[in-house]
């Protein structure tokens, strides 16, 4: 269990401290994982980027994704029973907000290529895979060096998926019994982009706290 996502970055920190190289880049996926990322980043002395991606929601239990939309394509997982409208109608809900997080991140933090880097995705957890497989298949486009997957938590069917497609899989936590992302954060809040301004304006402030470098 952690504390929120600046405890679960902390958490991360030693198993990626000796894995650093002068081509790393540590990218997040928004929201929640910028945060995990931006703390990683300052630790390990790396630059920042990110790679946007958004899971499909499933119409009855939206914490369950039965996709993923990345900035250049659509990956829908098998599932029965849900409509093509509703995943015609989700896709464009999504693509145009990752057109306006495009914007927003590309201000905030800036464009960092992909190209030659040693690539360290981060995300709060990984529940059924969908948006971990998407963002791999997007900066595998742009011809990394290697790439990371480096998680707190992640399911054993989500894990399982995502192993194979990316150079090296972490994640602290593997739980059998795998409920939800939110089940391993004593607090883990929605991450608009206001709310990722003022949570990062603080993060230095919480590090001062611990030890880890």
């Amino acid at each position: 269990m952690f504390e929120d996502r600046i405890d679960a970055a902390l958490a991360l920190y030693p198993t990626l401290h000796d894995r650093v190289t002068k081509d790393t880049l540590i990218v997040g996926i928004p929201n929640g994982g910028i945060v995990i990322a931006h703390v990683l980043s300052k630790a390990l002395h790396t630059p920042l980027g990110f790679v946007l991606v958004k899971r499909i929601p499933h119409p009855v239990n939206k914490k369950y994704a039965v996709g993923a939309v990345n900035q250049s394509s659509i990956k829908l997982f098998a599932h029965h029973g849900i409509s093509k409208k509703y995943l015609d109608s989700q896709c464009k809900i999504i693509e145009k907000e990752l057109a306006n997080a495009a914007e927003y991140y590309s201000l905030s933090i800036g464009n960092q290529s992909y190209y030659n880097k040693d690539l360290i995705i981060v995300d709060d957890g990984i529940a059924s895979g969908a948006t971990a497989l998407s963002a791999i298949e997007y900066v595998k486009r742009h011809g990394p060096k290697s790439i990371t997957i480096a998680v707190p938590v992640g399911s054993p069917v989500g894990l399982s998926k995502v192993d194979g497609k990316a150079d090296q899989v972490i994640s602290l936590l593997q739980p059998s019994e795998f409920r939800f992302v939110s089940s391993y954060y004593e607090t883990f809040r929605t991450c608009s982009l206001s709310f990722i301004d003022n949570l990062i304006r603080f993060t230095d402030k919480k590090r001062e706290h611990k030890t880890i470098i």
